[in-house]
């Protein structure tokens, strides 16, 4: 049967009786008797027990060990030196390893372990301090010390082996000399001499015991040392086992294997649940003293509130005086200001009064200017006849023709004008009603996709909402009907979201924003022309200075509404507001986990049903996306003006077109005036 080299750890004693070293190599641990060669180390330790002391001498030649192989391992089969050893494949891939077996937990060790050579010098200070304190002489067996001993040896040729056909050559972490074991049938004796041995390991190792071993650094530290002990000799045993099983039926051997494999996979996995246990307990312990400290900083913080409470409330005391103080100041103010208020009336009244009179006065002179200057025409045209001045006569009808030029030119200018504010009204109205179909555009759009994503969102809540009630009212259920159920349930779900996604995506790639565009642009371009002609138009008059600041603000308001109109439904119609992003993301996140899904529905075996916590997360985080869709869907910033500008307010397109309208009533006001004027004139 092939196990493993039993290995002690004491240091062989050193006594009268015996004075054989050698004897003691094959129990030494491979870290100590580096020096030895392997091949020495495993043949030593694979040698029957014999009484003769002779036996257990170092040989004195290399040759001499070839003496050995009678009382050494036996030659394996020939069946492992031809093709039916691929049958083995269960032994031969799974040879006992001397250097531990199974999966490596030292990651769950809560504290660093020391290092070895603190661990020597520690342990050498305390047996220096132990035997200070050690009151009785002991004489030493020699006067030479131990670390000035001398051991010869004799090199040994390492094992040559050849990578041929019907050989193997096993090369792992380490390069191990590989004996493969009997595939003779065996008895009930080896199977009894198994059990005993590996109850002899387990006690050896302290399986058995009930005291708890202090040794390790941490608790832990000593429930891994014990997991790892326990690990190798099942290894052991488990490997003969199976041998044994082999033997009588190779398939049986082999579906062993493959048990004992998979049951290796499934202890594997505990180690890392344990891990995220461990870590939570820290993360709570963690939790529970910051909690504290903010526990205590609280109180802290309480009582100097309280002191800060008793300091405002002397302070309150003070103000309420000042205040009386105060208000009887304030109530003798009052009734000084009312006497100011009824003298300011009476002084108005009087001011009201003088201003009336001397609007008459000013209205009386006006009145009695345009009488002289008549009068004065008058008997000037008629000193003209009554004395045949030529030159004045020349001069009247001089004046009259170029009254008829001027009042013929003016007629045409203002009949100019009047075309000119038809084809202004006209542009005008024409782009009212391209700006009214824009809104209505805009506005339809705005409210099925705002009522769309609503009801997206409300659905995606309700249904966390049932997968949590689900989920809690079954917990700890294995039943595969109802886990496939609710797993095509959800990718039903999600086939539903990811096509509302669609259809809300086109809004944001694809012809519609271009065609959006094409009908700002046609407005922008609409709004330009019209306001163009009217500076040519205005260009022709000069008007007064009011009128001129009415007319430059309206412009100014116009100009800069249309701008922020522009730019407002830019962001808008493109999703830079973070609506197209969002959308992009959540269907590229449902996208990838429809695929995941429909592999499961498929086969219901790769779902494991431990991520029904990664489920509920992921439902939360697309629920979260969702509502910053919603969030988002409408406004006309983008996140970064939403983060560090001042919000913005939304443009209407009435106060647009009201400003349009009010600006055509100053321009044609304006020439209406001049005009008049000019008439008149």
């Amino acid at each position: 049967m092939p196990t493993e080299p039993e290995i002690i750890k004491e240091k062989p004693s050193i006594d009268n009786s015996s004075k054989e070293i050698l004897p003691a190599l094959g129990t030494l641990p491979k870290t100590e008797n580096y020096y030895l060669p392997q091949e020495i180390v495993f043949a030593l330790s694979k040698l029957d027990q014999s009484p003769h002391e002779s036996s257990s001498k170092p040989p004195k030649d290399v040759h001499a060990i070839k003496n050995l192989t009678g009382s050494t391992r036996k030659r394996p089969d020939n069946v492992w030196h031809y093709k039916r050893r691929e049958k083995f494949k269960h032994l031969t891939d799974n040879t006992v390893c001397i250097c531990g077996s199974g999966k490596d937990i030292s990651f769950l060790y809560d504290a660093l372990p020391p290092d070895k050579s603190e661990i020597y010098f520690r342990d050498l200070e305390n047996k220096m301090a132990q035997k200070k304190t050690d009151d009785k002489l002991q004489l030493p067996f020699e006067l030479c010390p131990d670390e000035y001993y001398f051991v010869s040896k004799k090199g040994v040729k390492s094992l040559k082996i050849q990578d041929e056909t019907y050989k193997t050559l096993t090369e792992d972490h380490t390069k191990h000399l590989t004996q493969f074991p009997s595939l003779k049938p065996n008895s009930r004796f080896e199977v009894i001499k198994l059990r005993n041995a590996m109850h002899n390991m387990l006690n050896k190792a302290g399986m058995n015991e009930d005291s708890k071993s202090e040794d390790g650094l941490t608790q832990m530290h000593n429930l891994l040392e014990l997991v790892r002990k326990e690990q190798d000799i099942y290894n052991v045993v488990f490997h003969e086992i199976i041998r044994q099983v082999s033997v009588d039926c190779i398939e049986r051997g082999d579906l062993l294997a493959e048990i004992r494999q998979r049951y290796l996979d499934l202890l594997n996995r505990v180690p890392e649940q344990i891990k995220s246990l461990y870590e939570e307990v820290l993360s709570q312990r963690a939790l529970d003293r910051r909690l504290t400290d903010e526990l205590i900083r609280f109180k802290r913080a309480l009582i100097q509130l309280s002191e800060e409470l008793a300091c405002v409330k002397a302070q309150d005391i003070k103000l309420t005086e000042e205040i009386n103080t105060t208000r009887k100041a304030l109530k003798t103010a009052l009734s000084e200001s009312a006497k100011n208020a009824n003298m300011l009336k009476e002084y108005q009244e009087l001011y009201d009064l003088q201003r009336h009179r001397l609007e008459k006065q000013v209205n009386n002179t006006t009145q009695e200017r345009d009488l002289w200057c008549k009068t004065t025409y008058n008997l000037a045209i008629k000193v003209i006849e009554e004395g045949d001045l030529l030159i004045a006569k020349r001069l009247i009808i001089y004046e009259k023709q170029w009254a008829k030029i001027c009042q013929h030119y003016t007629v045409t200018l203002s009949d100019i004008d009047t075309s000119h504010l038809i084809i202004i009204q006209g542009l005008l109205e024409v782009w009212k009603v391209h700006m009214e179909q824009y809104f209505l555009d805009i506005s339809q759009w705005e409210e099925k996709s705002s009522a769309q994503l609503k009801a997206l969102r409300a659905d995606i809540g309700s249904y966390i909402t049932h997968f949590t009630e689900n989920l809690e009212n079954n917990n700890g259920t294995t039943d595969t009907t109802h886990n496939l159920r609710r797993l095509d349930d959800l990718f039903k779900k999600m086939i539903y979201w990811d096509q509302i996604l669609m259809e809300e995506n086109v809004n944001y790639f694809g012809e519609l924003p271009l065609t959006r565009m094409e009908k700002l642009g046609v407005l922008i371009k609409l709004q330009a022309e019209w306001q163009g002609l009217c500076f040519k138009l205005l260009v022709r008059h000069q008007p007064s200075q009011t009128q001129k600041t009415k007319m430059d603000a309206a412009f100014e308001k116009i100009t800069y509404l249309m701008k922020e109109m522009k730019v407002q439904n830019e962001v808008l119609i493109t999703g830079e507001n973070g609506t197209a992003k969002g959308i992009s993301r959540l269907s590229e996140k449902l996208n990838g986990w429809i695929k995941k899904l429909n592999n499961s529905v498929k086969d219901p075996k790769l779902f494991d049903p431990q991520e029904d916590d990664n489920l509920l997360e992921i439902l939360s985080e697309i629920n979260d996306a969702a509502n910053n869709i919603v969030n988002s869907f409408g406004m006309v910033e983008t996140r970064h003006e939403r983060i560090y500008l001042e919000p913005k307010r939304r443009i209407s397109i009435f106060n647009v077109v009201n400003c349009g309208n009010h600006l055509y009533n100053i321009v044609s006001s304006i020439i209406d005036s001049q005009d008049a004027k000019l008439v008149d004139q």
